[in-house]
């Protein structure tokens, strides 16, 4: 019967030191891609990939190397693994010195992203410029104009955001990257809904939800929707507000998406607005045959959700390791979610006397911002495992079996 065999590191490494120079390198980037396809198609294994890594450096294939650290680059931030990743971006760095361009760009990429997931902005924005300039000379940028314009944004630049937000948009549509326009043209929407442009926010919304169609992707579709629901919300418009949420409920739960729940209590919250009659004509009209579900109540300022919002504030003054459990929380109170949340927060910030605290209650503030707008998952990204699988990823040896 066939069967794989696997060298122990430590055996492994010393009959490398055996061979000659030549021949060492020549095996060593067999095995170098050996490992990668393993990693790939068999064991998911972090351990297998950074075997990979090394033997790929060892080889003196320093552009494979560098590919498979930049490929690693989201897991590794998904799984918080930010000084790991920081390493492999530094190691691409001092490895291509300059030379490979694409590469170069890629690395500061992923150190902005680093630096920004930390607060340190001045710091990513300057890593996204270096990222910017090669990008554009290869005749790219979109995606770090976008992360730049999320930066401007999030520190309340609205102008500057735009700005780069519209740079970016022109590169996509230049070059065609329907996906990339899609990400813009909501951001672009978000700022504009912030900014109490509603009209311009509908129609790029509706710009987007039509891209995302074109796509096939539903669960882009089901977050346009749900911002449209959430604008007619602002705006008192109930009747529109319903249509387009329930267009989103109806994909969010054929996609057996967390933020069903978020969809269901706006839903709760318009048929407050409404009288019986009326709501359910126009839950008829927009949900066809479908039956109504059991709606959960919602009342914004109700003690728990005071709460609520108050250990979030709290959890947002902690490090890395207390996200998971902001996430748990919203996702048990996406009531947090509603709009009257985000115009509390902005009065309680200018109550405070502490900078400190007006700061928390800033951040936390634009993070339930981002995650009513993109979605809680997409929002969490780059805090938490979107798998509890991957976990694995980390902790499973690579020497099942081995043979010495």
């Amino acid at each position: 019967m066939e069967r794989t065999y696997r060298l122990h590191s430590i055996t492994r490494r010393y009959a490398e030191d055996l061979l000659e120079e030549t021949e060492r390198r020549r095996t060593q980037a067999q095995l170098a891609t050996w490992y990668e396809l393993y990693a790939g198609n068999v064991s998911h294994n972090l351990a297998d990939y950074l075997e990979a890594h090394r033997l790929w450096r060892a080889a003196s294939n320093l552009q494979q190397a560098g590919e498979l650290a930049m490929g690693l680059a989201e897991r590794l931030r998904l799984l918080g693994l930010y000084p790991l990743l920081r390493e492999l971006c530094q190691t691409t760095l001092n490895d291509g010195r300059g030379q490979d361009k694409l590469l170069t760009g890629m690395a500061l990429h992923q150190l902005g992203m680093l630096a920004q997931l930390q607060g340190e902005y001045e710091e990513a924005r300057q890593l996204y410029k270096g990222s910017l300039e090669i990008e554009k000379q290869l005749g790219g940028g979109a995606d770090t104009l976008h992360q730049l314009g999320i930066l401007a944004q999030d520190q309340g630049e609205y102008e500057e955001a735009k700005r780069l937000y519209e740079e970016s948009l022109q590169i996509s549509t230049r070059l065609g990257n329907q996906s990339n326009r899609a990400g813009t043209l909501h951001q672009l929407g978000a700022l504009a809904q912030r900014r109490g442009k509603y009209e311009e926010a509908r129609q790029l919304y509706r710009e987007n939800l039509k891209v995302f169609t074109q796509l096939s992707n539903h669960e882009g579709q089901a977050i346009s929707w749900a911002q449209l629901g959430v604008l007619a919300y602002e705006q008192g418009d109930f009747e529109n507000a319903l249509t387009n949420t329930v267009q989103a409920y109806i994909l969010f739960d054929a996609l057996r998406s967390p933020q069903r729940e978020m969809a269901l209590r706006m839903i709760a919250r318009i048929y407050n607005q409404m009288d019986e009659v009326t709501f359910i004509t126009l839950w008829r009209k927009a949900a066809g045959g479908r039956p109504l579900p059991t709606l959960p109540k919602v009342d914004t300022t109700s003690r728990q959700v005071l709460q609520a919002l108050a250990d979030f504030i709290n959890m947002s003054l902690l490090q890395t390791p207390a996200w998971s459990e902001s996430k748990r929380l919203l996702e048990l109170h996406p009531e947090l979610l509603q709009p009257e949340i985000d115009v509390m927060l902005q009065q309680l910030a200018l109550q405070q006397e502490s900078g400190a605290k007006r700061k928390a209650i800033e951040e936390s503030r634009l993070l339930l911002a981002r995650c009513r707008n993109q979605g809680i998952e997409a929002a969490f990204a780059s805090y938490l495992v979107k798998q509890p699988g991957i976990l694995g990823w980390i902790t499973r040896r690579g020497h099942r079996g081995n043979k010495t």
